[in-house]
């Protein structure tokens, strides 16, 4: 997973260069808006890729990359509302929430948020928690930046992309 969260950070980065790898340049979000993205991915998110439709109507605003960067080869998109990005990697079937977070308890309280639709994670010992839901999906939830900007990023992947 860590490979696939340095690759939406790159591609993030070079699909929005104000914003910068990891959500930093971004305001802090607050643990509800986090959860809220995360729940967008979910709901969007299928074999086929994501729903661009589905997040419009969420009020997501959506931006295909810029002609020659590295995300127009792959196909990327980024979604953004409010504090919170969405970036939709195709080729792996997902969609990464990138935020600010002002620290670790805000990194578990998106996760305490997150628990009551998804039931408890299963949390390793770097601290990134992980589901696996009822219809296959996946997400996984892990503190990225720099303890002076630290962030989240959240994938959620669709059942099929993981076989």
């Amino acid at each position: 997973m860590k490979v696939s969260f340095w690759l939406a950070a790159l591609l993030l980065a070079a699909t929005l260069p104000a914003t910068g790898a990891a959500g930093q340049g971004l305001a802090v979000s607050p643990p509800a808006q986090i959860a809220a993205g995360a729940q967008a991915c979910l709901n969007a998110i299928t074999k086929d890729g994501l729903d661009a439709r589905r997040l419009a109507s969420e009020g997501w605003i959506g931006r295909n990359a810029g002609e020659g960067d590295a995300a127009t080869r792959t196909g990327a998109r980024t979604f953004r509302r409010e504090t919170v990005m969405l970036l939709e990697l195709p080729t792996f079937h997902n969609c990464i929430v990138v935020a600010r977070i002002a620290g670790a308890a805000d990194f578990q309280a998106v996760v305490t948020v997150l628990a009551e639709t998804m039931g408890v994670p299963e949390v390793d010992e770097d601290g990134m928690a992980r589901w696996t839901l009822a219809d296959g999906k996946f997400v996984l939830a892990e503190v990225t930046g720099s303890p002076d900007q630290p962030g989240i990023a959240i994938t959620v992947r669709a059942a099929e992309s993981l076989e």
